[in-house]
């Protein structure tokens, strides 16, 4: 009987214990950082990136003339585990450049490669939502607009909605015709 009580008394000392503790944390200011735009809170909050992150692709331009910096000359492509990009160059200009989104591995191996330093990943977190499979093959005008700006057949990140597990994905507005069905999207 006795050890039943002892048993008993050091129970409630570990349950009051194991208590305390989450008292005391109950009243800690949280620590948890909501990515992106959180609508319930009506604001955005970022976690800083790490200095190498690698994000969104970009053709880089000369600051002074305002041109490209790549000269077609595939290095990136040589590099380039996936095989993912494509290069056509003339006379030390680039005419075509087409990067893979499907193949890509985002190892970063061909802008590591590239001898005039003009592709380059940004630090951009913003996750990309693609409406088609087209829109993963990215060409010169995709590649070369700045940060910030949305890509043709992406997404802007407060269209795609909540795409958490159990929740409905965007769905785009279709505008109905005169006899009633569904037609082009809007």
């Amino acid at each position: 009987m006795v050890t039943l009580i002892k048993n008993v008394i050091s129970g409630i000392k570990a349950i009051l214990v194991g208590m305390s503790v989450t008292l005391k944390n109950n009243f800690r200011k949280p620590v948890t950082i909501q990515y992106g735009y959180a609508p319930r809170w009506g604001k955005k909050e970022t976690r800083p990136v790490a200095p190498r992150y690698r994000g969104r692709f970009e053709l880089i331009r000369e600051p002074e003339t305002s041109e490209l910096r790549c000269t077609g000359c595939g290095i990136c492509a040589q590099a380039c585990p996936g095989r993912c990009i494509t290069v056509k160059g003339e006379s030390r200009k680039v005419t075509s450049y087409q990067l893979d989104l499907e193949k890509c591995l985002f190892c970063g191996l061909c802008v590591e490669a590239c001898p005039f330093e003009a592709l380059g990943m940004m630090q951009e977190t913003q996750p990309l939502q693609f409406t088609s499979r087209e829109a993963l093959h990215l060409t010169m005008e995709t590649l070369e607009q700045p940060a910030g700006t949305d890509m043709p057949g992406v997404l802007p990140s407060t269209v795609g909605g909540d795409l958490r597990p159990g929740k409905k994905p965007f769905q785009p507005k279709t505008k109905k015709t005169e006899d009633g069905a569904a037609g082009q999207t809007a």
